[in-house]
């Protein structure tokens, strides 16, 4: 009785809150949201211009990167300058956050303090290609296709191997989640981002009632940048895979994991 009182009185104070922006006032309980979980090189670059385009989608900033740690530090209350910053003025809100932000997003309560939120997984089944991309974007500081490689890349095959873990141990943590809590997420792959955006933005949409989202091309810059090189060092690391008779372990490469790692090796 006393929980159910709580939650009732929490819906009242959220009914009555109101989160304001220099074009529009709209009541919190009225807003609806979605957030793109992932692990970064999956196509949500690409698919955050296109959702923000629409005028209809928010604008799914990756708010909790440590680039905006000193602004939410700032606020009053991150969560209502966050709603306040993204929100299109139908009242849907997103954002965006990879596994390696989680500890910031739990620290904030962004489950459950954001109001009427939905979940849409987005993953790269090549975690190959994944991993080769964001190796690049690490050694040459080109993380988009409108910025240029301040330094130029060079093959590494452990670095590749490092990388491919370690995205594997973030897309667990996200499936180990959702199954956790009993979520079922929209299911959004790259290879479906980029042959049909249209038809992407369009199932988000749905999750938050939206039925008109139409991508406006002119105001989306994002493109794929896998190429010649991409290509050749993939090649090449397939080439130096070895036999594969033996499957790998997925141990960590922090001291603890090592250290378990070793630990089962001499039982």
């Amino acid at each position: 009785m006393a929980l159910r009182l709580a939650m009732d009185i929490s819906r009242e104070i959220r009914a009555s809150r109101q989160i304001r922006t220099p074009g529009w006032v709209i009541s919190e309980s009225a807003l609806q949201g979605y957030v793109l979980c992932g692990e970064p090189r999956s196509g949500t670059t690409f698919l955050k211009e296109a959702l923000a385009s629409t005028n209809k989608m928010g604008n799914p900033v990756e708010w909790f990167h440590p680039r905006y740690r000193e602004e939410l530090r700032r606020a009053d209350d991150p969560l209502e300058m966050m709603l306040a910053r993204t929100a299109s003025p139908n009242g849907v809100y997103g954002l965006k956050v990879f596994s390696g932000h989680a500890a910031a997003a739990a620290a904030a309560g962004w489950v459950s303090r954001l109001p009427n939120l939905s979940f849409v997984h987005v993953r790269r089944h090549d975690l190959l290609d994944q991993a080769i991309s964001l190796v690049r974007a690490l050694q040459t500081s080109r993380f988009s296709s409108s910025e240029i490689e301040s330094k130029l890349g060079s093959y590494d095959r452990a670095q590749i191997a490092a990388m491919l873990k370690r995205l594997a141990r973030g897309q667990a943590r996200w499936d180990i989640w959702f199954a956790s809590h009993g979520m079922q997420p929209l299911r959004i792959c790259y290879d479906d981002i980029m042959a049909e955006p249209q038809s992407v933005v369009t199932r988000i949409a749905g999750l938050v009632g939206v039925t008109d989202a139409a991508i406006d091309w002119s105001k989306v810059s994002a493109k794929v940048m896998r190429d010649d090189t991409s290509a050749e060092w993939k090649r090449r690391y397939l080439a130096e895979a070895g036999s594969a008779d033996r499957v790998p372990e997925l141990e960590e490469s922090s001291f603890a994991g090592m250290a378990k790692s070793l630990a089962r090796a001499l039982r």
